[in-house]
């Protein structure tokens, strides 16, 4: 795959993430521990994150089914029983303020790790130079002076007074700066994808009326915020579900990462 990519390659046009690594690496062994490095860090991060987002946030619809019901509006609206695409999802605007009000109360990484430059102080501590720190995100998510009410399940928090969704500078969810988590965009993208599908053929319920979220546990937040069943019920006149096979160039990186597993440790 990588002499293929590099046949068809120049440095001035790079299609994809894959021509933008090759470009960078120019020793051949180099480049190939890189992307199974990336790789498969990548998937288990994006993973995790993704699959705790969405069963958080369906949970949450599953609780507050006004709020599944204007995200249903939202989406029906906007995109209808069409294909989700780049352009549709920027329109969505109360489904992404959903995500981020879940990502605020159930933060799917309960800190980031961080280490000092130099002495410092913080929270009235005294931390020394090239200390590890671990910032514990639910601790500003849930700060009454950058979110009112930090309890309650607001998703509106998070529009502008047009309706329009933003990134509020005060949610720690993916940190600050230039250690910032790379993924965020990419969670946005794969949960509102997934959101969406989900919506357009089911709605969402608890499995019973006194059903309550998971609290907080040993597993470090992971598995807080969600009901333990879900049910799903078909949508009147919903799209039919299509069986869809994925053969995309980073489909064939997992595989080759996949198959070296056997062969070497990555």
């Amino acid at each position: 795959m990588y002499n293929e990519d590099k046949a068809s390659h120049t440095e001035s046009d790079s299609r994809d993430y894959l021509e933008a690594i090759t470009a960078s690496k120019k020793d051949p062994s180099e480049l190939i521990y890189y992307l199974r490095e990336v790789t498969f860090i990548s998937l288990h991060a994006a993973t995790h994150t993704t699959w705790h987002t969405l069963l958080s946030a369906l949970s949450m619809f599953a609780i507050y089914p006004e709020v599944q019901q204007r995200a249903a509006d939202e989406i029906q609206q906007e995109i209808g029983r069409g294909e989700v695409t780049t352009d549709s999802l920027d329109k969505l605007s109360y489904l992404k303020a959903v995500i981020s009000e879940t990502l605020r109360l159930y933060p799917a990484v309960p800190y980031p790790l961080r280490l000092t430059k130099r002495a410092t102080v913080a929270g009235g501590f005294q931390l020394p130079r090239k200390i590890t720190v671990l910032p514990l995100i639910i601790s500003e998510n849930m700060n009454p002076s950058r979110f009112v009410d930090p309890k309650a399940f607001r998703p509106e928090r998070f529009l502008d007074d047009k309706g329009k969704f933003f990134h509020d500078p005060n949610l720690g969810t993916f940190s600050r700066g230039k250690r910032a988590c790379p993924g965020r965009e990419f969670s946005y993208m794969s949960s509102s994808i997934y959101l969406t599908k989900i919506l357009q053929h089911f709605t969402v319920a608890p499995p019973s009326k006194n059903a309550k979220l998971s609290e907080i546990g040993a597993d470090f937040f992971t598995s807080a915020g969600r009901l333990d069943e879900l049910r799903f019920m078909r949508r009147e006149g919903a799209p039919p579900i299509r069986d869809v096979q994925f053969d995309t160039r980073l489909s064939t990186i997992v595989r080759e990462v996949i198959a070296a597993q056997g062969k070497k440790d990555i």
